[in-house]
């Protein structure tokens, strides 16, 4: 049987949640400054490691521009 946290851990973000959150940490990037933005994916993103790096390297690469 598991655990609430484990149900918790388990589901997965909507893909329009994650671009919400993805915009919203560009946004505060560009306005405020790159650490702002990784404040916000690691923030948003803590257990689900493999779409925080996926949006890391995408914040850099559309900064970079």
């Amino acid at each position: 049987m598991k655990t609430e946290i484990e149900n918790r851990r388990d589901r997965k973000m909507p893909d329009s949640t994650i671009e919400h959150i993805y915009n919203s940490a560009l946004t505060a990037a560009n306005y405020l400054g790159m650490e702002s933005g990784l404040h916000i994916l690691n923030q948003a993103f803590v257990n689900l490691s493999d779409v925080r790096d996926e949006k890391i390297e995408q914040l850099k690469k559309e900064l970079a521009k």
